[in-house]
């Protein structure tokens, strides 16, 4: 196919894609119309976390946003392979366009959905998962041409450019993240602390200072879970406004959706920078794309980034931090100079963020001072500017902090001396981030059981890189389990939220397991905990209600399949700091898998990964259907 040719066939398919997508929209309108529909879900669908209005706008709008804009990243990705690209590229490419036309069939089922609906009673959760069946179809499809022709070894002749590589690891990443956005923006309501956010935005947006005229009124707009006669109190403390201002040109344009779309630009600019972050480490091309991947769609990671805090932002911030600490040894007070404003808006963006940000800055600090003045004197310096810190807070009076740190701070080592023993917070800090079920990593996403194993790998081979993240990472965790070991993220927050600023970065660590079992199966050792934890992304995206946890309660979606087995959850997995078998059992588990893939990262990485064969898939697919029938049998009446 020549250049002209390959240019006019993308522009025909994508005129085509937008015909059929607009097409599509006014048939759904119409038909919405005729038979009368409903704009909001019946009984029986948590009616007070879905959205209670706009359904017909999201039917007529949503689901040819999910068909065309695919359609439309298919076209810039084909358009960004050179000319003289080989002739499997090129067919890779031909491919991808014709799988892609194909999809535009799909919406014939959100058709007749809709001329079922009254048949189904209520066909929003059908209408949801057409929406996010299609969105997953369109990503695979364009997953599979990102692979193929950008960033697989085999393609790597193509990354002729590495930007092109990294444009289409930004385009791919920025539909994964933002189509599922309107199906979350119309399927569950933003939590209390979203609120506080959304309401100071909306405050600025009308023209006012960030604090709201009439919040009783004003924060039902997003926040529809409150009583109709329900005042609306924000939660005494310190709201920084940054990241309100940041949002405010996303919710003038769009609201909510705006602002979810925002969010989705930062992720998919995460992806980019993750992936270069990586590769400049020098980890192999695959591996550094395949952990990319597996950290940023991941429950902890994806669940909050679709929520309108700051960790998103925060996750990005982070990821350039270790970018510039590795430009330190190039351009050393150019790389800290940009590192300080960095830093700054990482505090500024949330308060829980300065321990990080102040890891960063003395990682920094000291990178600079020992390539002009040695090791030892770049220590002594550090530690004559911790002294120094350390004496004027102690001389200072608590009160007399800034941000209320200093009665933050007392109430927090009060509270810890009241624990029986001075392990104790640690112990259930630790337990509860590893191991709880709302908001632990083994119940939701164990592939992060990878990156423990692989953390002493990286440690031994890639020592200085694993050190810029390690560093400020358990300097933000011990200040986080002093301020929360009791409570952890809070009421309503999805899993692994006090962790999910930090997991992105953790591919570092998984790389060197990923590439040392990319062997024909061992491969499942890989794939069995990803695929859980994929498949754990994907149900509770569709069903996002049940990705919000109370702390000390019952995992929702335990809770559910419990509650459809009549058996009750409680004592079968494992609850924050609750001295049960099911604790003691999971701690036992995951210790022995983290060693596994210890052993397994220090095995060398093969010269190249072979290919999947049909007996692997079927295994795959057998241990994922055999682990998902231990869970229910695990929740069932007959187990003890």
């Amino acid at each position: 196919m020549g250049d002209m040719s390959r240019y006019r066939y993308t522009l025909l398919q994508l005129l085509l894609g937008l015909a059929a997508a607009v097409l599509a929209g006014f048939l759904l309108q119409g038909f919405w119309q005729l038979f009368g529909l409903p704009d909001r879900p019946g009984p029986g669908f948590w009616q007070d976390m879905v959205r209670p209005y706009g359904l017909g706008r999201f039917v007529t709008l949503a689901l040819p946003a999910a068909a065309f804009l695919p359609t439309l990243a298919l076209s810039i990705m084909t358009l960004l392979l050179p000319a003289e690209s080989g002739p499997e590229l090129q067919e890779h490419c031909r491919q991808a366009q014709r799988y892609d036309a194909y999809t535009y069939l799909l919406l014939v089922t959100a058709v007749v959905l809709v001329l079922i609906w009254n048949v189904l009673g209520n066909g929003f959760l059908a209408m949801g998962l057409c929406f996010l069946g299609l969105v997953t179809v369109k990503t695979f499809i364009l997953l599979r041409l990102l692979w193929l022709a950008f960033l697989c070894p085999a393609a790597q002749s193509a990354s002729w450019h590495p930007r092109r590589k990294l444009v289409a690891a930004f385009l791919v990443a920025l539909i994964v993240f933002g189509l599922p956005a309107a199906w979350l923006n119309q399927s569950l309501s933003a939590s209390r602390s979203e609120a506080i956010y959304l309401l100071k935005t909306h405050a600025l947006v009308g023209g006012h200072t960030t604090t709201p005229a009439a919040p009783d009124k004003e924060h039902q707009g997003f926040y529809w879970r409150s009583n109709q006669d329900q005042s609306f109190r924000a939660p005494a403390g310190d709201i920084v406004e940054v990241f309100a201002l940041g949002i405010t040109p996303a919710y003038a344009a769009a609201d909510r959706l705006g602002v979810l779309v925002l969010l989705a630009v930062l992720m998919a600019l995460l992806a980019s920078q993750l992936l270069a972050w990586l590769e400049g480490l020098g980890v192999a091309p695959g591996a550094a794309a395949s952990a990319t991947g597996l950290v940023l769609t991941a429950a902890p990671v994806y669940f909050a980034a679709g929520q309108i805090l700051p960790e998103a932002a925060g996750m990005l911030l982070l990821v350039c931090g270790l970018r510039l600490l590795e430009g330190i040894r190039q351009r050393a007070w150019l790389a800290l100079g940009v590192l300080v404003p960095l830093c700054a808006l990482l505090i500024l963006l949330e308060l829980g963020l300065a321990p990080l940000a102040l890891g960063l800055l003395a990682v920094g600090l000291f990178e600079a001072l020992r390539l002009r003045a040695g090791r030892l004197a770049a220590g002594i310096t550090l530690l004559a500017v911790a002294a120094a810190v350390a004496i004027l807070c102690w001389q200072a009076p608590p009160t007399g902090w800034p941000l209320g740190l200093g009665r933050r701070v007392s109430a927090d080592l009060s509270l810890w001396q009241q624990a029986p023993h001075w392990w104790s917070p640690i112990a259930a800090y630790v337990s509860g981030l590893l191991l709880d079920q709302n908001y632990g990593l083994l119940f939701t996403a164990p592939l992060f059981l990878l990156a423990l194993g692989g953390l002493v790998v990286s440690l031994w081979r890639r020592t200085r890189p694993s050190l810029y993240l390690l560093l400020p990472g358990l300097i933000y965790l011990a200040a986080a389990c002093l301020g929360s070991w009791h409570r952890l993220p809070g009421e309503l927050s999805p899993p692994g939220l006090l962790l999910a600023v930090l997991l992105p970065a953790t591919a570092l660590y998984l790389a060197p397991v990923l590439a040392s079992l990319s062997r024909p199966w061992w491969r499942l050792a890989i794939w069995i905990p990803a695929g859980y934890g994929l498949a754990y992304t994907w149900f509770l995206t569709l069903l996002p209600w049940l990705r919000l946890g109370h702390t000390g309660a019952p995992n929702p979606l335990a809770q559910a399949a419990a509650k459809s087995l009549g058996q009750p959850v409680v004592g079968r997995v494992p609850l924050l700091v609750a001295s049960q078998p099911a604790l003691l059992i999971s701690l036992a588990v995951a210790t022995a898998l983290v060693v596994f893939y210890l052993l397994m990262g220090l095995r060398p990485a093969p010269a190249a990964s072979s290919r999947w064969r049909a007996n692997e898939a079927l295994a795959l697919a057998l241990a994922l259907g055999l682990l998902g029938w231990g869970f229910l049998v695990a929740l069932s009446p007959g187990a003890a």
